[in-house]
């Protein structure tokens, strides 16, 4: 209807809903941008300091609640205790902003979903 110029066709109530939940959706958009660059700067800084690409820790799927093996940490866990606290620091970051980005979507999806609601109603 945009694109055609007849957004006139829907009530004033109905239009700003769907601006509403356009400008929530292009936000989501923004902060996975966002996120993406900040996980990639935080990966670079890592890698600087662990050994990622042989480790399997890093190549299984990320939980809350994993424990990790001794066998696992052998793999990529540098020896000296500097390297292994600014390694510590970049994967903190980088799990930090991931769960950040989770709740904002929880949060975001659940207000599209109350206004995908009304417009059905």
């Amino acid at each position: 209807m945009l694109s055609s110029g007849n957004s006139s066709l829907l009530d004033d109530e109905i239009r700003m809903r769907l601006a509403s939940m356009k400008k929530i959706q292009d936000l989501l958009v923004i902060i996975s941008e966002h996120l993406t660059q900040d996980i990639k700067i935080n990966l670079h800084e890592l890698e600087k300091y662990w050994n990622i690409e042989e480790s399997t820790y890093f190549k299984m799927s990320i939980e809350k609640s994993r424990e990790v093996s001794s066998t696992e940490l052998s793999s990529w866990m540098p020896d000296d205790d500097k390297t292994l606290m600014m390694g510590l620091k970049f994967h903190h970051n980088i799990f930090s902003w991931t769960y950040k980005y989770i709740d904002l979507v929880g949060i975001y999806g659940d207000r599209i979903k109350i206004m995908e609601t009304r417009l059905s109603n």
